[in-house]
């Protein structure tokens, strides 16, 4: 028996829940596709699409028969001038069990506030690293969590592999896991799946399959996490009930429209937020540049200075002109 067959006997075994579970070479295909969604505010209304982020997640089939997923999740949203986001790399098996695993979690105000946990399988447990950064400290902690009182433990990456797997079973029960916060805590995470059913969302007519997560941690906090997917597994809306965001779809692309195979061109100028792959793109980059530029900024503080004091000197210098005038002034300096 090979090592990874052991430690497979060690974790929990899903058929315990779904008898007939699978990853054939053919639902492993349709688990593999890549997925953008914006993030919006709910303090606006539900019609104003106007993102303040994104969201991304990607999976992949690796390994030597391809039986083998890896995960890749980013995020990144501005809110109130503070610029914050997430990622998270994790690979795991066909029977959705924790290779390894690292999730950031990161905020800039006054400086990078950054929490990291890495997860990754040593023997009999697996292997717990913590990291938190601020501008003034970094810490680090480890912890082992061993299989034989962790069995059903199951990583973030693994469980957008569960959830896309329910969505094309259809399938209706309860299923009850631990997972690990940011912070290192295990948590009871029961997932209640609800069959697709014919509903309204965004303004759109079609089924959808509902799939809510319910986290409870050992101090006794409660959250509740509520996803709406499509039958083939693809994320419509991502709700954490008590945060004051919430994940959607594009609403540029229409869950209703098949792709169509005639299309009139034109000017990509005029057309490009239509396409969602190029506005999610563009989305992508557009945080990841301002994340870049906040950290540029905060690791350089005298860049502030400078441009005060460059300013100061051009006004002063200028004190006898129109100040109608000032700003072509400044922009010949």
């Amino acid at each position: 028996m090979s090592s990874k067959e052991e430690i497979s006997c060690k974790l929990f075994d899903i058929r315990k829940w779904i008898p007939e579970f699978s990853i054939d070479d053919i639902n492993q295909k349709d688990l593999c596709f890549r997925e953008t969604l914006i993030i919006c505010s709910k303090s606006k209304p539900i019609k104003d699409t106007k993102p303040i982020g994104g969201y991304c997640v990607v999976v992949e089939s690796i390994g030597p028969k391809a039986w083998e997923f890896l995960i890749h999740v980013q995020s990144s949203m501005s809110i109130e001038g503070h610029v914050g986001g997430s990622k998270l790399i994790s690979s795991a098996t066909s029977k959705l069990h924790c290779l390894e695993e690292k999730r950031t979690e990161f905020m800039y105000d006054d400086g990078l506030h950054e929490k990291t946990i890495f997860m990754g399988i040593e023997d009999d447990r697996y292997h717990i690293k913590l990291t938190r950064t601020c501008p003034c400290n970094k810490s680090i902690e480890t912890k082992d969590l061993y299989f034989s009182t962790n069995s059903n433990l199951i990583s973030e990456g693994a469980n957008i592999l569960l959830m896309r797997y329910l969505a094309l079973i259809n399938y209706e029960g309860t299923l009850c896991f631990e997972n690990i916060s940011i912070d290192g805590d295990v948590a009871k995470s029961n997932y209640i799946c609800i069959p697709a059913e014919h509903m309204e969302l965004d303004g759109h007519f079609l089924d959808v399959y509902t799939i809510e997560r319910n986290i409870c941690k050992e101090d006794g906090t409660f959250h509740t996490i509520r996803t709406y997917l499509t039958p083939k597994g693809r994320m419509l809306r991502h709700n954490w009930l008590d945060v004051p965001y919430i994940l959607k779809i594009n609403p540029l692309d229409d869950p209703n429209i098949p792709s169509k195979t005639i299309r009139t061109e034109t000017p990509l100028k005029d057309r490009w937020k239509e396409d969602i792959e190029m506005f999610s793109k563009y989305l992508d980059v557009k945080f990841a540049k301002i994340a870049e530029l906040t950290e540029y900024l905060a690791d350089h503080p005298e860049i502030k200075q400078l441009i005060a004091d460059y300013v100061q000197i051009l006004l002063v210098g200028n004190q006898f002109f129109n100040w109608g005038n000032i700003v072509p002034i400044l922009l010949k300096q």
